[in-house]
């Protein structure tokens, strides 16, 4: 079964944000199972919300700097 294409970039966020209801969250992972370049897209994604989410937590923690000032 090949299902690399039929999850959106989106969805694929969606699920890593936990925003996906039940039934999508269960049939993404069945599918990721059976899917190795759904997994290397999931994986791939998480691995870049690591390394963006820091520097939007710099923006914030600078905004508030600013405030305060």
């Amino acid at each position: 079964m090949n299902n690399q294409y039929s999850y959106l970039n989106e969805h694929i966020n969606a699920y890593i944000d936990g925003e996906l209801d039940n039934d999508e969250r269960a049939r993404l992972l069945f599918n990721e199972q059976r899917d190795a370049a759904l997994t290397q897209r999931i994986n791939d994604a998480q691995t870049l919300k690591g390394k963006v989410q820091p520097a939007y937590s710099d923006i914030s923690m600078n905004d508030t700097v600013k405030k305060n000032i």
